[in-house]
Parts: C-alpha cells; sequence; structure tokens
C-alpha cells in the first residue's frame, strides 16, 4: 500500500512550470462564516483543494488504489467526499482533490479525514490522516458611519 507523504486543506495548488514542483496557497485550518448563516438546503459557495503525495512501495506495482478525503463533524455522516482512483507510476503520485462549494455549515470543529483501499476492496481503510478545520461564526460587519 502507497505511504501518505503529505495531506493538506488549502485554498488552491499551483504546480510549477518545468519542474512540476507544488505550491499549497494559504493553508486551512479555520473557516469564518459572516453575517447569517444561510438556511440549511444552500450551499456557501467557497472552493478549496486537498492535496495528498503518496510514496510507492515495492509491492505497489500494476495496482490501482483509490483514496477518499471526507470532511465530517465528529462521528456524523460526512457533509463532503471525493474519492480518486489511481496507479503508482512513478515513486510518487500526487492528488489534488477539488471542492467547488461547501454544504451549509455551523460553527464549530469539523475534521477532514483520508481513507485509502484497493479498487475494488469493499472497505476502506480506518482514516490515516485527519485534519481538524474550525468553522467560526464571525459578526455580520456593520457599515460605518462617519
Amino acid at each position: 500500500m502507497p505511504r501518505l507523504l503529505i495531506f493538506a486543506p488549502c485554498d488552491r495548488v499551483i504546480f510549477g512550470m518545468g519542474d512540476q514542483s507544488a505550491s499549497l496557497i494559504m493553508i486551512l485550518h479555520t473557516l469564518q462564516l459572516h453575517g447569517e448563516i444561510p438556511p440549511s438546503t444552500a450551499p456557501v459557495l467557497y472552493r478549496f483543494s486537498v492535496f495528498s503525495q503518496w510514496f510507492k512501495s515495492p509491492s505497489d506495482e500494476g495496482k490501482t488504489f483509490e483514496q477518499k478525503v471526507s470532511l465530517a463533524y465528529g462521528r456524523e455522516n460526512p457533509l463532503l467526499e471525493n474519492v480518486t482512483a489511481f496507479q503508482m507510476a512513478g515513486q510518487m503520485h500526487r492528488i489534488v482533490a477539488n471542492f467547488q462549494r461547501m454544504p451549509t455549515m455551523k460553527a464549530g470543529e469539523c475534521e477532514l479525514t483520508l481513507a485509502i483501499r484497493q479498487q475494488g476492496e469493499s472497505q476502506w481503510s480506518e482514516p490515516i490522516a485527519s485534519y481538524p478545520i474550525n468553522i467560526l461564526e464571525a459578526p455580520k460587519p456593520q457599515p460605518q458611519v462617519q
């Protein structure tokens, strides 16, 4: 099974021309919801990415794996999930899971988790990485009177 080297949520990932080096822009740890929280059916339009980098083990040759990124409050059902299939063609493999919008959030701590399995297996591994994200409700900005 590939070994995880990096797991990080960020605003965006940029790859350099030529060497394809990865730059993670604005690592996330807190999201602030400004003003009134929308109704539970309205998503929050906030785009973010999750970057993972895997290191090949000798037994990975010719196998296809799947990674699952999930965001949930504690043991509740996941608010978001992204499943990506990949093969370890080289020594390292990078994946960028992009999320285009957040579901309606409540203030509190969410947990972003990462699980892996070989494609075709029915069960996911226990999360091999987790990352806490605090959701804060910021007061609605008041207009300044001068």
